[in-house]
This record gives structure tokens, sequence and C-alpha cells, in this order.
């Protein structure tokens, strides 16, 4: 009786490279932990339609401040990005494994803006 075995091979090869990546809109929020509950629900925002802020808009209407500071929320930004770095960089090496990658980002002319989004909050007495 013969008796059949499947035995993987593996070759490592080293890889290195560059790679580029573009990251726009990344919408980090800046009011707590409510205010990231509620961007999770407007996502995909249309950034297309964002309009230059004008003080009649909150007329009459109560409005949150930011509660974080830009550098907190640029930690908050790389926190998103970096996972979407990894895989591409992945992707790009190939192959059906990958272990021990090293790479180091270089983030290039970061653009940040605050956004007032219209969020409303209702609560209703029956």
């Amino acid at each position: 009786m013969t008796k059949q075995r499947t035995r993987r091979k593996l070759k490592w090869s080293k890889a290195n490279g560059k790679l580029t990546k573009d990251f726009k809109n990344i919408l980090i929020p800046a009011s707590g932990k409510e205010g990231a509950k509620c961007l999770k629900k407007l996502e995909p925002f249309q950034f297309k339609e964002l309009v230059p802020y004008q003080n009649d808009y909150l007329a009459e209407m109560s409005a949150e401040r930011y509660q974080f500071e830009l550098p907190d929320s640029w930690k908050e930004a790389q926190k998103k990005v970096i996972p979407a770095i990894k895989t591409s960089i992945e992707t790009d090496i190939g192959g059906d494994s990958t272990k021990d990658i090293k790479y180091q980002t270089n983030y290039q002319q970061p653009e940040f803006r605050h956004l007032l989004l219209p969020i409303w909050i209702n609560s209703y007495t029956f």
C-alpha cells in the first residue's frame, strides 16, 4: 500500500521598494465618543458638497466645539492609514505569504480642515 503525502515548499526571497499612496478626506471626529458614533452613520460623507463656513449657519443653534487638538487628531488619522499601507505593501510584494515586513512612512504635505457636520440630536417625551 502506498502512502501519498503533500508537502509545501517555501522559497523566501527578499524584496524592497518604494510605495506611494494618496489618502484624502479621512474624517476624524473631534467631539468624543458620541461624535465618532454619529460620524460612522454619516459615512461616506460627500466632500464634493462642502461649502465655506458662514456665521449664519449656526444662528440660534447650539454647536459643540472640538474636544481634541490637531496633534491628537493627526495620530488618529495615522491609525486609520497604517493598516491600508501594510495591505498595499503586502499586495505589492505578492506571493502566498509574507513575513518580517519592515517599513517606514513619510507623510508629505498633510492638509487639515476643521469641518462642521450637520448632526441634529433630538429628544422627545411621550
